[in-house]
């Protein structure tokens, strides 16, 4: 592993509804919504998009945390 990462923030959707929340990385990826793993990619892998769709309250604010690791070759981490 050449590094790692954890991002930690919150959200809020404006209305109450199913989302799709898109991670595109190269390599690992772990995502977690409101302490709930949604995304467990944790491979080796060049820019590959995977999603998740997950239920959110907008009377709610959802702690989001990433985890993310980079091997070999070039870094990429989105979030959608």
């Amino acid at each position: 592993v050449r590094f790692a990462l954890v991002l930690k923030g919150a959200i809020r959707v404006s209305q109450t509804g199913w989302y799709t929340i898109t991670t595109i990385s190269d390599d690992g990826v772990r995502l977690y919504i409101g302490g709930v793993l949604v995304i467990d990619k944790w491979i080796l892998q060049g820019p590959t998009p995977h999603e998740a769709n997950v239920f959110l309250d907008s009377s709610i604010f959802y702690s989001i945390q990433i985890e993310y690791f980079q091997a070999t070759g070039a870094a990429t981490l989105k979030l959608r």
